[in-house]
């Protein structure tokens, strides 16, 4: 879905959210974002101006990005093969401006970002099971 040519709550109209995007109550999507494919965005949680959104991704709640941030885009590894994997990133973390967090390198793996740090993590992320 386009915001520019559907209004959503929480979505500005000049970003770009494609795929299934589910925003929980109060969650935000600033001016010129990009948000595809198969990510939910936590309650409270704020993507900011000029921010990309991909990939399996899940964003808990109360979580602030700082503005041109990259999340969840594809792995840069060359083992990475394509297919679906995951970015989790816990209840109210932090990332400043311009940070960049990509995917896990392969499936049965996830990367789950917390306040104690980034580390991997194996099966499927629980939030991201059902069709939401």
């Amino acid at each position: 879905m386009n915001s520019s040519t559907t209004e959503r709550p929480g979505i500005h109209p000049t970003a770009t959210v494609s795929g299934e995007v589910s925003l929980e109550e109060g969650a935000s999507i600033a001016p010129y974002c990009v948000v595809e494919g198969r990510v939910k965005i936590g309650a409270g949680s704020a993507v900011p101006e000029h921010s990309v959104v991909r990939g399996t991704t899940l964003i808990g709640a109360g979580c602030r990005l700082g503005p041109h941030a990259a999340i969840g885009t594809d792995p840069q590894h060359h083992g990475y093969d394509g297919r679906e994997t995951y970015l989790v990133i816990g209840d109210n973390v932090t990332m400043r401006e311009f940070a960049t967090l990509h995917r896990a390198t392969q499936t049965g793996l996830f990367i789950e970002a917390s306040r104690r740090g980034i580390q991997p993590s194996a099966g499927q992320p629980e939030p991201l099971t059902s069709a939401d």
